[in-house]
């Protein structure tokens, strides 16, 4: 078995002293029968832990015994409408009190993953740390207009580096400051929250202002993604996309029941696409 990104490939063989092999069997312990074929490739697999069994049948209609492999298939990245990403999100206490992740921990899960790795820097001065942050992976970086004297150096040296830049902003922060910064940057982040802290309420005033940002967007014929993060769950997920976001991120709404429930979770904040 080689998993390839999303999709895993098969392939098996089987041999007969006296006779010859006429028939396989795919099979797995989540998903029943994969196939008849000796090789195949899948996308469609459940996530969780398989065992995969491949058996072969010999011209007498005998069955070989089962050769068995474990895989595990991960499904779970933190989510989004328009695409799939991993968003991690950095502190360091200068910014926001919390500290989490750091660039050495990003290139350590980066080997695991294909998906895009946004990076939200909540940091004072991330003009700093963008190399390090890139060199461990990062496709997208964001920073904050707040902690940032100079966000349009910053972003276009991002952009220079060859991944997307991000700008975010703050609750108390007007979307106005936008303006000069949108040929700058691929992707607008709205903080519902005061950021530092998990668990928090959407602030009800922030929804507002991402219809505002998607109507700027709209005026200016703009191309960026529109991302909200803060107090995100599936009673307020479907207004916000029809606010104009295009990009969610969650944290607790997902993880607040324990891993046997990350995908039933994920499943409830996905919303059909707002054209």
């Amino acid at each position: 078995m080689d998993d390839q990104g999303d999709r895993v490939f098969f392939n098996g063989t089987g041999s007969d002293s006296d006779g010859t092999i006429i028939a396989y069997k795919w099979e797995s312990s989540i998903d029943g029968l994969l196939s008849t074929q000796a090789s195949f490739n899948s996308t469609t697999l459940s996530p969780g832990n398989h065992t995969i069994s491949f058996s072969v049948k010999d011209n007498t209609t005998l069955w070989s015994s089962k050769s068995d492999r474990w895989l595990y298939i991960n499904d779970q990245p933190i989510a989004t409408i328009d695409s799939v990403s991993l968003t991690l999100t950095y502190t360091n206490g200068s910014f926001v009190p919390n500290i989490t992740i750091g660039p050495s921990v990003i290139s350590k899960i980066r080997p695991f993953s294909k998906k895009p790795f946004d990076v939200h820097l909540m940091i004072n001065e991330p003009s700093k740390h963008v190399d390090e942050f890139i060199a461990a992976g990062a496709d997208i970086l964001t920073i904050h207009y707040e902690a940032d004297l100079h966000p349009i150096r910053t972003l276009d040296y991002i952009k220079s580096k060859g991944i997307k830049a991000g700008i975010a902003i703050n609750p108390a922060t007007p979307e106005v400051v936008l303006e000069s910064l949108l040929d700058y940057c691929d992707l607008i982040l709205v903080m519902l929250v005061n950021p530092g802290f998990g668990g928090q309420k959407t602030i009800l005033s922030q929804i507002k202002k991402v219809k505002s940002i998607s109507a700027m967007l709209k005026k200016r014929k703009k191309n960026i993604y529109l991302e909200v993060d803060g107090g995100v769950n599936p009673l307020n997920v479907k207004n916000l996309v029809k606010s104009g976001a295009n990009l969610i991120v969650a944290g607790n709404a997902i993880f607040k029941d324990g891993k046997d429930f990350y995908e039933k979770n994920i499943r409830a904040l996905k919303v059909p696409r707002v054209k």
